[in-house]
């Protein structure tokens, strides 16, 4: 294997035995067939890891390889003019040494398969011995939770659009509102400068009388990388009320539920509940518009709908107070890592599709 025109930036922990994160990118001829480690038109995900005395394990971040010199005309340590096809392969690193891979073969078509870093390391046969990884899901302890795209393109029947949202930032815009934005951000909160956080009510009282599945439909506006990002309910009756705090006053100071120190994410108690754990926010983008912008995507929040229309005792111990439901994002680990942006109730009449909303079916 040889590597050019590469660029691997690192940082290592006084603390520990190795590397903190890993952010590699370059040009690689491996077996005299070419190609590009990551996107020369974006910064590469960072790579954690965990360690057990001097072995360490990957628990976050991504590599991408496709096929051929995608430098930009930047590399020529190569000889030949090596030809790209379409074909490409993503490893998502996740917690527990679990790799997920996605991509699509020489023959164009779409692959999705789990292994674990341990097989990926001898080269052995999927789903084999020491091949356990399972497919991740809510509620913590697993994988991160897979990205699903929307059932449907815009709100309609019974489906109902959010009646507030705003993200928060910390640091010296403590007491600033940016609830009138036009898009929803979420960052790193290691660092409360650099931290955002963002809020979702919705009113349940048009909600349909009964149905299987609820899903929380949002609308892509800028794509970073694949940082997971958590999904929280409030379940109690100390949740985000508009009327109260309007979404043009609500902040990092006066937010319900917001813990304010570096690194935390939402108030530990009774009253808050993780309901999506470490969702990803990438599905498969087109070969000709990678990550593009207006795609929507679904979260699964249905025994939470259907606890706040009382419907699901079971779901917490405290019973629901009223019909509303408080939705807050951030960013989980202690990493000060950027996030996606997505579009806010505040945007023009002609984009309305891409509020966001809850979709029953």
């Amino acid at each position: 294997m040889q590597l050019a025109c590469f660029d691997i930036y690192q940082r290592v922990g006084l603390a520990g035995p190795g590397i903190e994160f890993f952010r590699p990118l370059g040009v690689l001829n491996l077996s005299n067939q070419v190609f590009t480690l990551n996107n020369y038109e974006e910064t590469p995900d960072n790579i954690l890891f965990d360690f057990a005395g001097f072995d360490a394990t990957p628990r976050s971040g991504s590599l991408t390889l496709t096929s051929g010199d995608r430098s930009g005309g930047i590399c020529s340590s190569f000889s030949g003019d090596p030809t790209p096809n379409e074909s490409f392969v993503t490893a998502t690193f996740t917690g527990g040494g679990c790799v997920d891979l996605d991509g699509t073969d020489t023959e164009g078509v779409p692959f999705s398969l789990v292994r674990t870093w341990d097989s990926l390391l001898e080269v052995g046969t999927p789903g084999g011995p020491g091949d356990s990884c399972g497919a991740g899901g809510t509620g913590g302890g697993g994988g991160p939770t897979g990205a699903t795209p929307s059932p449907v393109d815009c709100p309609a029947g019974s489906d109902i659009v959010a009646s507030a949202d705003a993200y928060i930032r910390g640091g010296t815009h403590f007491q600033t509102s940016f609830g009138t934005a036009s898009n929803l951000l979420v960052k790193g909160v290691q660092d409360l400068e650099f931290a955002r956080k963002f809020y979702l009510v919705f009113e349940l009282s048009t909600a349909p009388e009964s149905f299987s599945k609820a899903s929380l439909i949002l609308t892509l506006e800028r794509h970073v990388g694949r940082t997971p990002v958590s999904l929280y309910g409030i379940v109690d009756n100390r949740d985000w009320d508009p009327s109260d705090i309007a979404e043009n006053a609500i902040n990092w100071d006066n937010a319900p539920r917001n813990n304010k120190l570096a690194g935390n994410l939402f108030e530990a108690s009774d009253g808050v509940r993780l309901l999506v754990d470490r969702y990803d926010f990438d599905l498969p983008d087109p070969v000709a518009d990678p990550d593009p912008e207006g795609t929507q995507y679904s979260l699964d929040v249905t025994e939470y709908v259907m606890w706040a229309l009382g419907n699901k005792p079971e779901f917490s111990s405290v019973p629901p107070a009223d019909k509303q439901i408080s939705l807050l994002f951030a960013i989980p680990g202690l990493d000060i890592v950027d996030g996606s942006a997505f579009r806010s109730l505040n945007i023009p009449d002609e984009e309305m599709c891409a509020r966001p909303f809850l979709h029953f079916e």
